[in-house]
């Protein structure tokens, strides 16, 4: 008989009746997931991980103001140092939002379809809201960065499944088939490249 989610204990997730439950795709209820409303949850989640994208975007913005706009800092100092604290604003919010718009709705999906990848999934795509408080120069970067990790997921399904076909030094083909789109891109349509990257290879490549 399947287990009832009223049923659950909070301390026998752990049981082989609990893990056979969870794998069949049976509902997990949210109060084993986390100890307040999905919505409350949802509020403190978001203070949570926009307090850690600060310690993590804080530098990560820094260092390209100290690479490349030094000299602006001594011209306009009011205007570089504002625009490094929105960037990082802009940043924070973009990861605080769709985290907590992804786990707010697998709380959802996962009260409405059960433990199904599906329910993951769907909040996946509904967390989109948050790109939009990134700077429209970044979300092409921020898409990409996504795109790699969902293209190895790709992968690994077919791999599972025996699709693939070993190709002999294929990865050296792959560089450089990346290599001649980068190449074309920097030399017919410069640009589609951020202004710093195409600094980088003006000094790597030339102008030529």
């Amino acid at each position: 008989m399947p287990l009832r989610p009223e049923d659950i204990n909070p301390n026998d997730v752990f049981t082989p009746e609990f893990i056979t439950h969870a794998f069949k795709g049976g509902n997990i209820p949210c109060r084993l997931m986390h100890d307040h409303t999905c919505e409350y949850d949802a509020i403190l989640r978001f203070i949570k991980i926009f307090k850690a994208a600060f310690k993590f975007y804080a530098p990560i913005h820094l260092i390209p103001v100290i690479i490349f706009k030094l000299k602006r800092i001594k011209k306009q100092p009011w205007k570089v140092i504002k625009g490094y604290l929105k960037n990082v604003f802009q940043s924070c919010m973009f990861l605080s939002v769709y985290m907590t718009i992804l786990k707010y709705g697998m709380c959802i999906f996962r009260n409405l379809l059960g433990n199904r990848p599906l329910s993951i999934l769907l909040a996946g795509v509904i967390s989109f809201p948050g790109m939009f408080f990134e700077a429209p120069g970044r979300r092409t970067e921020m898409s990409l960065y996504f795109l790699s990790p969902f293209l190895e997921s790709v992968w690994r399904w077919l791999d599972k499944r025996g699709y693939p076909v070993n190709i002999p030094n294929g990865e050296v083909y792959l560089f450089c088939t990346c290599v001649a789109i980068i190449m074309y891109c920097y030399e017919r349509h410069p640009d589609t490249i951020k202004s710093t990257y195409r600094s980088l290879l003006s000094k790597l490549w030339g102008d030529d």
